[in-house]
């Protein structure tokens, strides 16, 4: 009996033609395709948000500084020599851009008399440098108190009131992103009345 007689011609393969190979590699890699790209944005998404956070993070900074001093300035009374407590300087024909100001720093009590009078520091200025860093200046000390400030304005308005505008931001070129703070600072004008 001859062996080869007993080979089957009609027998199924146990393995994949190339066909099927093909096709199931195709349809893997727009799988992981789809996959990659759902990452890739999550990890955009995720680079964006660090950024804002990082931008009001410092906006915030600045912020917390500006109403720790401002409360305590005076915008509606000068001194004995008629100057004012709080001057903008910078840009003419809109907010300025520095701000200059004497902010109380403690009280006198006239003994004999009912009344107080309040002693106001030596000026503090407000400014953003080239490196676009907030920068607050007393007697001569710089500090920085935050970084990435693109933009700060300030309006003193008739009531009293100061107004500031703030823009900080973080990241460069197209990943760029801005945060702008906008407030209105009520001074205590010196003290409680």
């Amino acid at each position: 009996m001859d062996r080869r007689k007993g080979i089957r011609t009609g027998r199924k393969n146990s393995g994949f033609s190339l066909l099927e190979l093909t096709i199931a590699l195709a349809i893997a890699l727009i799988f992981f395709g789809g996959v990659i790209a759902a990452m890739l944005s999550e990890t955009r998404a995720v680079d964006n948000s660090v950024r804002v956070l990082l931008a009001k993070s410092e906006a915030d900074r600045a912020v917390m500084q500006i109403l720790e001093d401002l409360q305590t300035t005076n915008t509606v009374e000068r001194d004995e020599s008629g100057n004012p407590y709080v001057r903008v300087l910078g840009m003419p024909d809109g907010p300025g851009d520095k701000l200059w100001f004497r902010r109380v720093e403690g009280f006198s009590v006239q003994t004999g008399a009912d009344s107080v009078t309040a002693i106001y520091g030596s000026p503090i200025t407000y400014t953003i440098n080239a490196d676009n860093q907030f920068i607050r200046v007393q007697n001569g000390v710089s500090k920085v108190v935050a970084n990435g400030i693109s933009s700060l304005g300030f309006v003193v308005n008739a009531d009293g009131t100061i107004s500031i505008r703030l823009t900080a931001y973080s990241g460069s070129g197209q990943r760029r992103v801005e945060v702008t703070n906008s407030l209105s600072v009520t001074p205590r004008n010196g003290y409680d009345r």
